[in-house]
This record gives structure tokens, sequence and C-alpha cells, in this order.
């Protein structure tokens, strides 16, 4: 019987594989440390997409009610005018402005007395 020698596969130094190891640790942190960063990154965008559509959702509630009040503003405005183009409102309106012209000649013939 006869005694063979088997080579060994292992390398004959391991300090080159030591400085892979640190760099392995070094990358396996500093992934940790993006993915913490980026999940929160994430619930911030979550945070901020809620607040966005509250923001629409109000932002559409104004619109609606400023679109309400124009309509019902044009329609009483319509009313007014309306009711101002009859013969009624338009002789009282000629009353009233024959009024107002002899009180304003009162102020103007008072002042031009007192000047």
């Amino acid at each position: 019987m006869a005694i063979t020698w088997i080579e060994s596969t292992l390398p004959e130094s391991t300090v080159r594989y030591e400085a892979n190891t640190k760099d392995l640790t070094r990358l396996r942190e500093e992934a940790r440390v993006l993915e913490e960063e980026l999940n929160k990154e994430n619930e911030r965008n979550t945070e901020l997409q809620k607040s966005i559509n509250a923001s629409r959702s109000r932002n559409d509630e104004m619109v609606a009610m400023m679109q309400l009040l124009h309509s019902e503003t044009e329609a009483v405005l319509e009313r007014h005018n309306l009711i101002m183009e009859t013969p009624e409102a338009r002789a009282k309106s000629a009353d009233l402005h024959k009024k107002l012209l002899e009180e304003e000649k009162l102020k103007n013939s008072s002042a031009a007395r007192e000047g």
C-alpha cells in the first residue's frame, strides 16, 4: 500500500479574503442604511400623497361652492334686471331720481349762499 499525497485546495493565505470580508460587511451595512432611507422616503411620499389628495378634495369642494355661488348670483341679477324693467320700477326710479336731483340743488344753493 502506497501513500499518496493529495494537494490541498485551500489557499496558502486567507489575508486576501479578510479584505473581501471587510468590504462585504461594509457593503451590507451600507445597503441596510440605504434601505432604511428608502423606507423613510416611501413613508414621507405616502404622507405627502395623502395630504395632496386631501387638499385636492378641499379644492374641488371650494370650486363647486364658488360655481354654485356664481350661478346663484347670476340668477339674482337676472331677476333684479327683470324687475327693474317693469313700468312700476321705472316710475319709482324716475321719482327717486327727481327727488335726489332736488336735494342736490338744495345743497348746492345753500353751499353757494354760505361760500
